[in-house]
């Protein structure tokens, strides 16, 4: 997975190997969320999904986030 862009919380979310970034609708930066590994699966499924207003992502660890529209996870 590269570098991917969604729509999220009147702004926009980039979804990186290590880190994920929300961006106002200006484009400044709100918020950075890292966590212990990189965001890939180790089995090949999809890490990252949007659904209403949280942000479900798996890192290759296995380990799974719940990251609120503040960055809080």
């Amino acid at each position: 997975m590269g570098i991917a862009i969604y729509e999220f919380d009147g702004g926009y979310v980039i979804h990186g190997e290590l880190e994920i970034i929300k961006l106002s609708a200006t484009l400044e930066i709100e918020w950075v969320f890292r966590g212990g590994e990189i965001f890939v699966r180790l089995d090949g499924d999809c890490s990252f999904e949007i659904k209403g207003d949280k942000i479900h992502v798996v890192d290759w660890a296995n380990v799974r986030y719940e990251i609120d529209r503040f960055g809080n996870g």
